[in-house]
């Protein structure tokens, strides 16, 4: 449930992939779709760089960068909902799950008296 920080995913020749490689833990709720979607960039990449394998690496990270960088960000706050790191974060996240359950039951049932 830990992330790793790293400043890159490559060295030389050698890449993680999948992901391993973003570190978006079970609280992201990303890792299945950050895997693919790092293979389909580095598959883009090494199209339009056919002759330059680092090329095509540090294209695929220059791109896949802010939208992992997000999802990394927003996993610190998901992660509050499932293990509070204190009273506060667990009166927050009792709030608002109180506050989540309510919502569709009015919805509900305003969409069945109108």
């Amino acid at each position: 449930m830990h992330r790793v920080r790293m400043p890159q995913r490559d060295n030389g020749h050698v890449m993680l992939l999948g992901d391993a490689a973003w570190c978006l833990n079970l609280y992201s709720g990303m890792g299945a779709t950050a895997g693919p979607h790092g293979g389909a960039e580095l598959g883009h990449a090494l199209q339009n760089h056919p002759d330059d394998v680092l090329a095509a690496m540090a294209t695929r990270e220059t791109r896949l960068r802010p939208f992992i960088t997000r999802r990394q960000r927003i996993t610190r706050l998901k992660q509050q909902l499932f293990v509070p790191s204190g009273p506060a974060a667990e009166g927050l996240r009792s709030a608002l799950t109180t506050t989540g359950a309510s919502v569709p039951s009015r919805w509900y049932r305003t969409a069945r008296s109108g």
